[in-house]
């Protein structure tokens, strides 16, 4: 059955990897604690449909059986005969009541059929949710009938914060949150459409140890930042920062921006003019005395 489900929707059930060395990319799955805490909100809708669906069926069984089919317009309206068409040339002659309890059939039939369906997606789901971590790139795949595969590099990881809902914090889960260069980390999307994805935002849901991995890719972003790579901001602070160095250097040794070696041959030809010009003031002065 799940085999002819991924055939039929042409989903495969391995993700492909990211780029990088054979072995050096890591290949996970969410914790099985998130699919329990999947189950509970599933279940939890389900029990909300549950209660729907018996408030409805009390009150057509009521309308026909109960207290409202002691009202004689009531009953009458129930024992009223109509005529409905199927496709269009088909007719079925019925009354209110049969057409009522029909009714009632078909929504326990498709409830039945509905919790069925979507607790096998639910857990399709969860085994087709991968989460891949190489030393440049991460990837995030999820979904079954609408599959979303997010890569994003590494090097332009600007923030990672860690989420944990109240639900979460009973199974003992958090979410990863990922922001790259371009994200504006308040949910909107990246045309300022708040019902569009944000493709710079990146979530690792129903991790166990949500800590171990930002300081595993804290570890890898620093590799890159130290060869260069990484926020632009921070290779730009870093020049700025050798620059400041560089005048602190010269200021200490003269006037900042100054080549010292050009400085020193300058201060020896003015002072070789210097010595020129005394040695010229003193012949003159010796010559006017020896005159008189």
């Amino acid at each position: 059955m799940k085999r002819l489900l991924l055939a039929l929707l042409k989903v495969p059930e391995r993700p492909s990897l990211p780029p990088g060395p054979e072995g050096s990319v890591d290949c996970f799955r969410a914790s099985r604690r998130f699919l329990a805490y999947t189950v509970l909100k599933w279940g939890l809708k389900q029990l909300g449909a549950v209660i729907s669906l018996v408030v409805s069926l009390a009150f057509l069984t009521g309308f026909q059986w109960g207290p409202f089919g002691a009202i004689e317009p009531m009953r009458e309206l129930a024992e009223e005969d109509i005529s409905i068409g199927v496709l269009g040339f088909v007719s079925v002659d019925t009354t209110m009541g049969d057409l009522l309890g029909v009714i009632e059939i078909f929504a326990i039939g498709a409830f039945l059929i509905q919790l069925v369906v979507s607790g096998f997606f639910l857990k399709l789901a969860w085994e087709l949710r991968w989460y891949m971590v190489s030393d440049t790139t991460i990837r995030i795949r999820e979904g079954l009938v609408r599959l979303k595969e997010q890569t994003m590099t590494m090097a332009n990881i600007q923030n990672m914060s860690i989420r944990q809902g109240p639900l979460q914090r009973l199974f003992g889960i958090y979410d990863l949150e990922v922001q790259t260069a371009g994200g504006s980390g308040s949910g909107m999307g990246s045309e300022g459409n708040p019902t569009a994805e944000n493709l710079h935002v990146g979530k690792f849901r129903g991790l166990r140890d949500a800590e171990a991995l930002r300081r595993r890719l804290r570890a890898r972003l620093a590799l890159h930042s130290d060869s260069g790579l990484g926020d632009p901001d921070e290779a730009a602070r870093a020049d700025a920062r050798r620059r400041a160095a560089a005048g602190r250097g010269a200021g200490a040794a003269g006037r900042p921006g100054v080549d010292l070696g050009v400085a020193t041959a300058a201060a020896s030809r003015v002072l070789e003019e210097a010595r020129t010009l005394r040695l010229a003031v003193q012949r003159r002065r010796d010559g006017g005395i020896s005159t008189a």
